[in-house]
This record gives structure tokens, sequence and C-alpha cells, in this order.
């Protein structure tokens, strides 16, 4: 069923997403359908628990990111996952995957140490920077 005032409620409700179902896409030999379908689409949440792993959290986004982030009838690559409108927020993890992507240590090293890896530079980066600047001032 097309929708005629589809951009109304997409601006009413924000959780809402205007998506077309283009002609043609289902079979083009027949084509189906015939014209373009516009359709209400609610926004699809990933949702964990803050008691979750965070290392975890990182895989779970990655593996939709390869299974769902490819193009299909109504989406286009790379729309989903995404951080929309969403009633929960976001966690701090998922903020960083979105901004940077998956951490660069995992493409070449096995996952416990690029995670353990991670982890010791964000600890001894900041204790780096404060104790360099008071180590050249000791006497």
């Amino acid at each position: 069923m097309s929708f005629s005032q589809v951009e109304a409620y997409t601006q009413i409700f924000p959780a809402l997403s205007h998506v077309i179902l283009p002609k043609g896409v289902i079979n083009l030999t027949k084509k189906l359908p015939a014209s373009d379908i516009h359709l209400l689409s609610p926004t699809t949440n990933l949702v964990v628990r803050d008691m979750m792993h965070p290392v975890l959290m990182y895989l779970l986004l990655d593996a939709a990111a390869e299974i769902h982030g490819g193009p299909g009838w109504v989406n286009k690559a790379g729309e989903f996952p995404a951080p929309k409108v969403q009633d929960f927020p976001l966690s701090d993890q998922a903020e960083r995957f979105y901004k940077t992507g998956r951490p660069f240590l995992l493409d070449y090293l096995p996952f416990w140490v690029a995670v353990f890896l991670d982890r010791i530079v964000k600890i001894l980066f900041p204790v780096a920077v404060i104790l360099f600047p008071l180590i050249r001032i000791m006497p």
C-alpha cells in the first residue's frame, strides 16, 4: 500500500522513515511493482543492556554492519546500522563505532590481543601525557 502523506508522518513522528520501493525491483520483466511505492518504515534499534561487556557491543555492531550493511529492496548500502533517532541513548562504544568504525587492530590480530592492546593504549596514553612533563621537570 502506498501512502500519500508519507512526508507528513515522518515530520510528526521522527522514528518513522520514508522508504521508496522502486518500480520493477521485485521482478524487472513483469515490472513488479508497476510504479514506485511510498512506504512508511519504523526505525529498527539494536538494543543491549548496559551490563553487557563493551567488546561484545563492537562484535554485535560489526556483525550487523556485515550482514545488513549491503543494499536491499528498500535500503541503500550502508544505511544500517546507523545512529538515527532512538528511544535509548547510544553507548560510548556505539558512538565510537559510528565515528571511526571497528578498531583497526581487529583486522590484523586475534580478537583477544586486539582488545587487550586497545585497552592498554586507552590507559597508557593519558598516563604518558601526564608523566612525561613531570619526569622532565624532576631534577
